[in-house]
């Protein structure tokens, strides 16, 4: 968890000036920490003790699994809209004028941000169930497709930083769908 959550921060740091790492990681906390911190450790907490009562019954479960999914997706997928189309105006509220270039990483880590709220959801419901081999699979995929993007991007290092907030994004994005198939595809065939 600790390398997947700041792989993309440590090549930062290598690649650009302190100043452009400030900025980075000050955009990264504007989101990841109500989202990531506060949200999705409060749903986190509250999904899986709930899913625990109901592990042994997996038509209850599926179904309040894709109750509790979309009921946050309902609530989460706007608000990340919300940051990202704001990011301007709310990084000059919450950090001040001298910080343009958060503003444009605020958007993608909107993006990595819900994603991830959504992840830790099925991280919560394979945990509930015990199934600790398929949550440290999720997590060893993305810190392995994180960083072969990153290397991938590495030569492109010229065009920003965004690339990289970029690539977090694309990364959590696709975590979060891999952890979701196997409970979709379940509910899915469940009558």
């Amino acid at each position: 968890d600790y390398f997947g959550s700041n792989l993309d921060t440590f090549t930062v740091a290598r690649i650009a000036s302190t100043a452009v790492l400030g900025q980075y990681s000050r955009a990264y906390y504007l989101v990841f920490q109500p989202l990531g911190n506060y949200l999705s450790g409060a749903l986190a907490n509250v999904v899986f003790s709930t899913l625990s009562r109901i592990q042994e019954d997996l038509d209850r479960l599926r179904r309040a699994y894709l109750s509790i999914l979309s009921l946050s997706a309902l609530m989460l997928f706007p608000l990340c809209v919300g940051m990202a189309v704001a990011a301007p105006e709310l990084v000059a509220v919450v950090l001040g004028p001298q910080w343009q270039l958060a503003a444009g990483l605020v958007p993608w880590f909107a993006l990595a941000g819900g994603c991830h709220v959504a992840s830790q959801l099925s991280q919560s419901l394979a945990e509930a169930r015990a199934e600790l081999n398929r949550s440290i699979a999720v997590q060893v995929a993305y810190l392995v497709g994180l960083a072969v993007l990153i290397l991938l991007v590495l030569p492109l290092r010229t065009q920003g930083v965004w690339m990289i907030a970029a690539i977090a994004a694309a990364s959590s994005s696709v975590t979060s769908f891999a952890g979701l198939s196997k409970y979709m595809r379940e509910a899915a065939s469940t009558p």
